[in-house]
């Protein structure tokens, strides 16, 4: 194929032995087109078909066992940090040309982890139960990075091979149990009860299960607990009529869990921690209010601890938890391309804002050129904005034809819109026209390095945040791999301020610092 080439070899750092057979992969370095190419017989390698600009050049994953993965130039990594780990070196691709001698070298000392989840109360292997969400989260201290590990499906059992040596934090999860955190692995394994890991912060809870080079942890394993359960039926407020397929979500300070309901409208919630919880109720598709538990219609971001609370004991099952929901409004219409009076694609969506709200409480997306469909909306007055993620470059739009990024304008100047309980309100919608946007860079002071977005962990975040002179938020950028940013819509005209607060815990460097940490400036 046409482009640019990478050539090369690959072998064993020790014994230089050739690899054969091993993937090699070239990876844009905004974490964009990538290309992949086995090595031959010698070792050999070249990747062909690239794209002009610098590429991370990587083995993947099927390098024999007890080596590492490597980054050029023979930067070790592991299976989950190669596009992530510091040291390594871009190459340059341009035009037809081949950029050859890009040789990698493989290194032993590649450490391993494995166990085996059984459940609690007798012993049993947990296999996964098809959804892929029985797994044990390896969570790279030093760098942020995650890796998920499936389980092996008859007998419970979990391994992860190639593991560059340092410390890791481990969590371990599986539908209907509560899941574990590790503390400590000496003298003896312990561990802290941990719904699911976007909810229980191993960075911060989590003991560090140290790695050495070569080593291999063979008996990590978890026992988890089957937890409380909370059970009940869902019926229409009107008909009392059974809902199904409707998602029944109980929300905590510490973890979520849902389930869905039935044919008959049933439902049950597994896998819950003791604490005090709050229940509700969500259909819509079928144009349903999301109910609370006392049949509180609320939906938004903003309904929070709302309802008749539940606390839970260790291992009891609740009943009678039922709910009956209110039959909601709708709002439909189309968002159009300005520059070509096309219904913009899908990167488009309606923000609804309440009278009471600074934020959203309702997002719906565009389907393209059907427009949008909002659904399950509680009878009552809205202002209305239209946003994109788009690099086209749109404003943001209310309705009514004023910018306003984010909803960051003076909503008290839109026009209202009434939504009926049971109606379509048709016809709401915008034409977004094409803005300036922002770009750049953010390195890290003292070494010049790109501070690069890590995958996972506390308050992690590859995210840049623009506010308007009203101190409203108006926009954010993303961070790619090579500390480049640029501003995912356009902004009308007028000062900005960008911050990068939200990367502060988000490099090894050390966050909070008036560079790379928290600095802000004005446009």
């Amino acid at each position: 194929p046409l482009g640019g080439r990478i050539s090369g070899n690959l072998k064993r750092q020790d014994t230089q032995a050739n690899l054969p057979n091993v993937i090699v992969i070239a990876r844009l370095e905004t974490g964009g087109a990538q290309a992949n190419v086995p090595t031959d017989v010698n070792g050999n390698f070249l990747i062909s078909g690239l794209l002009p600009g610098r590429y991370r050049v990587s083995s993947a994953g099927n390098v024999p066992q007890g080596l590492l993965q490597v980054v050029y130039p023979n930067v070790p990594c592991g299976d989950n940090d190669c596009d992530t780990v510091p040291g390594s070196t871009l190459v340059t691709v341009s035009g037809t040309a081949t950029t050859s001698g890009i040789n990698l070298a493989a290194s032993a000392g590649a450490a391993s982890i494995a166990g085996v989840i059984s459940n609690a109360e007798n012993g049993t292997p947990i296999v996964d139960d098809g959804s892929f969400r029985s797994l044990v989260y390896l969570i790279s201290e030093d760098r942020g990075t995650f890796l998920q590990i499936p389980l092996t499906q008859a007998t419970g059992e979990y391994q992860a091979p190639r593991l560059r040596p340092g410390n890791y934090r481990v969590v371990a999860v599986a539908p209907g149990f509560i899941g574990k955190v590790v503390l400590s692995t000496a003298p003896t394994v312990t561990t802290r009860d941990c719904v699911d890991p976007l909810f229980c912060d191993a960075l911060d809870i989590g003991g560090a299960v140290t790695l050495a080079p070569g080593g291999a942890l063979t008996n990590l394993n978890f026992s988890l607990d089957r937890g409380a359960t909370v059970t009940g039926t869902v019926r229409a407020a009107v008909g009392a009529t059974p809902i199904a397929n409707a998602t029944v979500t109980l929300e905590s300070d510490f973890a979520n869990a849902s389930g869905l309901t039935d044919a008959l409208g049933q439902f049950s919630v597994r896998g819950l921690q003791p604490g005090v919880y709050y229940a509700s109720v969500d259909a819509l598709p079928q144009n349903f209010v999301r109910t609370w538990l006392g049949d509180v219609p609320c939906r938004g971001f903003e309904c929070l601890n709302v309802g008749i609370p539940i606390t839970l004991s260790a291992n009891q099952t609740r009943t009678g938890v039922n709910f009956n929901m209110p039959v909601g409004g709708t709002l439909s219409g189309l968002i159009i391309d300005g520059a070509s009076g096309l219904p913009a694609p899908r990167q488009t969506r309606l923000e609804l804002f309440t009278a009471n709200s600074r934020t959203a409480v309702v997002q719906v997306f565009s389907t393209g050129l059907s427009g949008y469909v909002a659904t399950g909306l509680p009878a009552g007055a809205y202002k209305a904005v239209f946003a994109s993620e788009s690099v086209l470059g749109w404003v943001d739009t209310a309705f009514g034809g004023l910018p306003c990024p984010r909803g960051g304008c003076d909503l008290a100047l839109l026009p209202t819109i009434a939504v009926s309980s049971g109606s379509t309100t048709a016809g709401i919608g915008a034409t977004l026209l094409r803005g300036p946007r922002v770009s750049g860079r953010i390195v890290e002071a003292l070494s010049g390095e790109p501070i690069r977005p890590l995958a996972f962990g506390s308050g992690l975040s590859n995210l840049l945040a623009f506010n308007n002179n009203l101190s409203n938020y108006a926009g954010f950028a993303r961070v790619t791999l090579s500390g480049h940013y640029q501003s995912r819509t356009g902004l009308p005209p007028g000062p900005y301020f960008l911050s990068t607060f939200l990367l502060r815990n988000n490099t090894t460097f050390g966050g909070g610092s008036s560079t790379g940490g928290g600095a802000s400036g004005k446009w």
